[in-house]
């Protein structure tokens, strides 16, 4: 044994010590773990953390029966074929994207001999937004304002693209509707509603009360054997009125406005991301949502955990498609040789 070296025989007793230790040990953190369940309920909010679904949502409001750029503002911003470009440009990017419109699709034009021009610009628009895939589209107050022949000639164009509203039971508006739309994207199911408030639109008895229906209809949407994971609301009723919905409908995840002629960038009130579209064809909106599980509840309950939202305007400048283009040019060729529309 070397100079100053302990004997081994005194490590001894510390030995058998720890080794008698152990198993209490063992058993302490058992049972720190069977009396604490929030630690296991920490470790599945950390995974559904991970679990994260990502979508988008493309969605244009208010166009009015506009094809060329609008002559409303500086810049002549809009045009169906900048339009096209920026939703081709937009869906092309790896993550799931659904493409809407809000509604007030059409507009009879103030110029010209005759309504003509307005029954031709509707019937060219339906057809184009077709070739663009658009997959809903919600009826606004403008376009229930239309007489009912304007509207069976021109919305069963749009007879692949699911026409959403709140129409009361057995109004006639000529053409079928639905209240509510079901969409399974990125692994979640989103219901969409459309209210139109019948304050808004000039043929009476032709919606319900937006309020009492929407009511009716998140409750059904939440509960039963199969329950959507997020709810999504198109409204058209007044700004104060809008403002107010999320306070008093707290189940709505997503408040999409189709009546607010300007667009309004995305921001969240109370537990809703709110979010105006443009106005004339002038601007795509863009709204990226990521969901995540609640916490300690059912699977299939989800919130919107992010999103992101803008608008892209559309300038002269701004990518064009020219298959788009070239029909447009065509089309007002017709018009001009009809005596619609003035040439130049």
């Amino acid at each position: 044994m070397t100079a100053g070296a302990k004997p081994l025989r005194h490590t001894r007793p510390i030995v058998r010590v720890l080794l008698l230790l152990i198993p209490i040990m063992v058993v302490i953190a058992v049972a720190g773990w069977v009396s604490h369940p929030t630690a296991v309920t920490a470790g599945t909010d950390a995974e559904n953390l991970q679990r994260r679904n990502r979508f988008r949502i493309l969605f244009t409001s208010n166009t009015l029966g506009y094809i060329d750029p609008c002559d409303c503002s500086a810049g002549l911003l809009g045009g169906l074929d900048k339009k096209t470009a920026a939703i081709r440009r937009n869906r092309d990017i790896g993550r799931p994207t659904f493409l809407l419109d809000l509604g007030n699709l059409f507009e009879v034009p103030r110029i010209g001999p005759t309504t003509e021009l307005g029954h031709r610009q509707a019937a060219f628009l339906s057809e184009e937004m077709i070739r663009m895939g658009y997959q809903l589209v919600a009826l606004g107050a403008k376009d229930l304002s239309m007489e009912p022949d304007f509207l069976a000639e021109h919305l069963p164009v749009l007879e692949n693209q699911p026409l959403l509203t709140n129409r009361a039971e057995g109004a006639d508006i000529s053409v079928e509707t639905i209240s509510v739309f079901r969409l399974e994207i990125a692994g979640l199911k989103l219901d969409f509603f459309n209210l139109v408030d019948p304050n808004l639109v000039s043929r009476k008895e032709i919606l319900t009360p937006w309020e009492s229906t929407l009511r009716s209809a998140l409750a059904a949407s939440t509960v039963g054997e199969d329950p959507a994971d997020l709810q999504v609301v198109i409204i058209h009723t007044l700004f104060r009125t809008a403002e107010a919905i999320p306070g008093k409908f707290p189940e709505i995840d997503v408040l999409l406005d189709g009546e607010m002629l300007l667009h309004r960038q995305a921001f969240r009130r109370e537990n809703t991301i709110c979010m105006s579209a443009a106005s004339k064809g002038q601007r795509l909106a863009v709204l990226d949502i990521t969901g995540v599980p609640k916490a300690n509840q059912r699977e299939g309950n989800w919130v919107v955990a992010g999103f992101q939202g803008r608008h892209i305007s559309l300038p002269p400048g701004a990518a064009s498609d020219t298959d788009t283009w070239q029909r447009m040019r065509a089309f007002k060729a017709e018009l001009v040789e009809e005596g619609l529309i003035p040439p130049g």
